[in-house]
């Protein structure tokens, strides 16, 4: 397989991962506090966790396509990423403003969205940076990854 063809194998890839993430959130936000209640764990906090986690997959999935599709330096890569995915947890609350048993417009299940947002896409960020960084140093040796 050529590069050109695998580059866009992972483009592709990497905009259907969002494209099912804010499906999911979206059907999530659809569902009635009753739907969820069965899935809500009696601790102390359990909703924010919940959004922290879903926030940060968000993050991963978006630092991942915005890196691939348009090949930025890792900080507008990084800012685009949180911003878009922030912006997308305000219309996720926005959103549970319709639904039946929801509270939406909660500013602190959006803060707990953008924090998730933040630390997902850094945590990519990260992983990218590092593989790269090795990459590179590794190639440079005249060694690649795997050998």
């Amino acid at each position: 397989m050529s590069f050109m063809r695998r580059l866009a194998s992972i483009v592709l890839l990497a905009w259907v991962s969002v494209a099912a993430w804010t499906g999911v959130i979206w059907f999530l936000s659809s569902c009635t506090g009753r739907e969820l209640g069965p899935w809500m764990l009696a601790l102390p906090h359990w909703d924010k966790v919940c959004h922290f986690i879903a926030f940060f997959a968000g993050g991963v999935a978006m630092t991942s396509a915005v890196r691939w599709t348009w090949r930025l330096p890792f900080l507008p890569t990084i800012l685009i990423s949180m911003i878009a995915v922030s912006c997308y947890g305000a219309v996720d609350e926005w959103h549970q403003l319709s639904t039946p048993g929801r509270s939406g417009g909660d500013l602190g299940d959006w803060t707990f969205d953008t924090l998730g947002a933040i630390a997902g896409t850094l945590f990519i960020a990260t992983l990218y940076a590092r593989y790269f960084s090795t990459r590179s140093r590794s190639t440079s040796l005249g060694v690649t990854p795997g050998n």
